[in-house]
């Protein structure tokens, strides 16, 4: 799936806590978690987040190709583990976990399986949304499945390869457009991968992912309105994706709409519930360097502070909300 891709190239360091592919380390507790979907195949790039006894997230990650997560280094109590895929037809699932104060009373790893589930009609499926299909080739089919395995097996530079191959014998093939977009994208190749969400949109105007992709690829060349645009169109098939609005502020305050992007921020911020930190930067900054609002400014910055505790800039954070405080 898309989505996660692109908003963590998007937020860059944004607040996805990279955790350590390991268990119980220093003696503390851990948590080992795999996110499946409805038929039990294991879900990439799923947002998981962790938040202690009194709902306070305190760490992120992001499943891998295996669909699975850890969060290490932790103490013992209940946890509660929250993963959603944003831009997709699956609903936000909820499990609690309990680690350590066993039978030993000490720290352990605990394991945890969630598994994604449809959104049920009426919580809201994205307006319009179909079901696209194609006739395909048969070597462009093979290849693009050569290029699934690649990935899986995490020969990356092969699968683009396959991918690139699949589409110059089927410039329309959907399913491998958006694959590619993704993955230029992760490569920060932008220019490749406008050309290619383009191609996939023109395919099928109906993707969310397509139209995000292309806005956020866009973005990052600085194609600001054409940014606007394609987020719009995303919208329109998910009117409750926190990215879109995201993206939007963004452009919109490289094109110096401030009251616009400052609209748009805030959106995204109701929509995101507090998961995506870099949300409240984007809006600090906006706040204190073009509407003159530092009290807002010190704001946000107290709210990236708490979805960050463990920020390696939070002391010159500090400095930097007292100063906006005495303005």
């Amino acid at each position: 799936m898309f989505i996660r891709v692109v908003c963590a190239i998007l937020l860059s360091a944004a607040g996805f806590i990279a955790v350590p592919i390991s268990t119980a380390a220093q003696g503390r507790s851990a948590i080992i978690g795999y996110v499946f979907g409805p038929d039990r195949k294991p879900v990439a790039r799923v947002r998981v987040e962790l938040r202690d006894a009194a709902s306070i997230t305190s760490r992120r990650a992001e499943t891998d190709n295996s669909g699975r997560f850890v969060f290490n280094n932790l103490g013992v109590g209940r946890f509660e583990i929250r993963a959603t895929l944003p831009g997709s037809d699956f609903d936000e699932q909820i499990q609690q976990v309990e680690v350590g104060g066993g039978a030993g009373g000490g720290y352990e790893t605990a394991q945890v399986e969630v598994q994604l589930r449809p959104r049920r009609p009426d919580k809201g499926t994205a307006a319009g949304a179909v079901v696209f299909s194609q006739e395909v080739p048969d070597e462009a089919r093979r290849l693009y499945q050569a290029a699934l395995a690649d990935f899986d097996a995490q020969r990356t530079p092969a699968a683009i390869q396959q991918l690139e191959k699949a589409v110059a014998i089927f410039p329309t093939y959907f399913a491998a457009l958006e694959r590619l977009g993704v993955e230029y994208m992760k490569a920060k190749k932008y220019s490749e991968a406008r050309k290619t969400f383009a191609a996939a949109v023109e395919t099928n105007s109906r993707s969310f992912n397509g139209w995000y992709g292309l806005s956020y690829a866009n973005f990052a060349t600085e194609n600001f309105a054409e940014s606007i645009d394609a987020a719009g169109k995303a919208a329109e098939i998910d009117k409750n994706a926190a990215e879109v609005y995201f993206v939007t502020g963004l452009s919109q305050r490289r094109l110096k709409k401030y009251h616009d992007a400052e609209k748009s921020f805030v959106r995204a911020k109701q929509l995101d519930k507090g998961r995506t930190p870099d949300i409240h930067w984007n809006l600090a900054l906006l706040y204190a360097h073009n509407l003159n609002q530092y009290g807002k400014a010190a704001d946000e910055l107290e709210l990236f502070l708490k979805a960050t505790p463990d920020n390696p800039e939070a002391a010159n954070i500090r400095k930097l909300i007292a100063n906006f405080r005495s303005k």
